[in-house]
């Protein structure tokens, strides 16, 4: 007879790393194993394997961000859901997903028309003393910073003459709103 040699082993692997190989012997599951083995010298080996998982873990938080997101070295312009795979407290993978919403900041163009007399004009903090352009740097609804563009132009008073001839018997006269009750300049 050949000698049988009876030895135990301990092996803890990551829970999705079943079905796990043990020399010639597919394992799918926690346990202790009996596994058969031969020595070179064709002697039985008896092996009696404890097999160990640790679990993987999963995590995911929803952020919002103006323009783009750096996260683990990577950009991100667009909303979306993304994966990063990193390694727990056991060694194995742990997933974290990222839910991004991306919201992107704006350029908006204001134009405007005042009459000289309504100058001057303070916009958003800046004082137009005639026509012109300005920029100011405001947020969005979602807090992004955003460029405002105004360009304010001004309007001249105008002078125009109406010469109206009434009859005495037509008056009051209503022009513009307004009643005359005698001939004149007005």
């Amino acid at each position: 007879f050949l000698p049988v040699y009876e030895v135990e082993d301990s092996v803890t692997i990551c829970i999705n790393d079943f079905p796990y190989q043990y020399h010639d012997t597919l394992l799918a599951k926690v346990g202790t194993h009996r596994i058969n083995l031969y020595t070179e010298s064709g002697c039985d080996s008896i092996v009696y394997l404890t097999l160990n998982s640790n679990p993987i873990s999963h995590s995911s938080f929803d952020t919002a961000v103006c323009n783009k997101m750096v996260w683990f070295g990577e950009t991100y312009t667009e909303s979306g859901s993304y994966d990063t795979v990193l390694t727990n407290s056991y060694g194995c993978d742990s997933t974290v997903t990222m839910n991004l919403t991306v919201y992107v900041s704006d350029t908006v163009a204001v134009d405007s028309a005042v009459c000289r007399a309504q100058l001057p004009v303070v916009w958003n903090g800046l004082s137009f003393m005639d026509a012109g352009v300005q920029t100011a740097y405001l947020q969005n609804e979602h807090g992004c910073d955003s460029l405002v563009v105004m360009t304010l132009n001004v309007n001249e008073a105008t002078a125009d003459t109406l010469m109206v001839n009434v009859l005495e018997n037509n008056l009051p006269y209503r022009l513009n709103g307004s009643e005359y009750h005698v001939s004149g300049t007005y």
